[in-house]
């Protein structure tokens, strides 16, 4: 089960489905077996561990999830933007979460790679998770992508708006 804000804009909902079902399905593999070392117990109690998707330091089992949620949510954006009849600005936004993401997801690997205990099955689930990254990356790479793309935000009504600077008010690029 999800749930999900309705929004005027079905790309960022379908992102939304993709992000919560990929969550899902993560905790339905979990059930075979736990990703990490339980003589630890960390990865499930200790908030110390910086997550490139939020504001405050998360536990390991978070940001686990979130590579392999972000993973899957980056190939759909791939998707979208390979789609020859997406309207500019979604395809805008688009460039924008693939330039985003990738990043995102070689700075949360390199924190599970650096403090992860993981158990056998939890060691091949991450590796699995890697080459999948590996893929992405080459994947987008050979869309050849601008790298002085906005970075743009999603507002509620639909559209989509620059990211702002919050020292200067400039916009920002996505690499940014």
């Amino acid at each position: 089960a999800v749930i999900a804000s309705a929004v005027e804009n079905p790309l960022t909902l379908a992102d939304d489905f993709v992000h919560e079902f990929h969550h899902n399905r993560l905790f339905a593999i979990e059930e075979r077996g736990p990703f990490f070392d339980e003589q630890t117990g960390r990865a499930f109690t200790e908030a110390t561990h910086y997550s490139p998707w939020r504001f405050h330091m998360r536990r390991l089992h978070g940001v686990l999830h979130a590579l392999y949620v972000f993973s899957r949510v980056g190939r759909y954006w791939l998707h979208v933007y390979q789609d020859g009849e997406i309207a500019r600005e979604h395809r805008d936004y688009a460039t924008d979460r693939l330039l985003r993401i990738p990043l995102q997801l070689s700075q949360a690997a390199h924190v599970l790679a650096k403090y992860a205990s993981f158990t056998s099955f939890g060691q091949s689930i991450f590796e699995g998770i890697v080459e999948e990254l590996d893929r992405l990356r080459d994947d987008i790479a050979a869309t050849d992508l601008p790298d002085d793309a906005l970075a743009l935000t999603f507002q509620l009504d639909g559209s989509y708006a620059p990211q702002l600077s919050e020292i200067d008010g400039r916009p920002l690029s996505a690499l940014e």
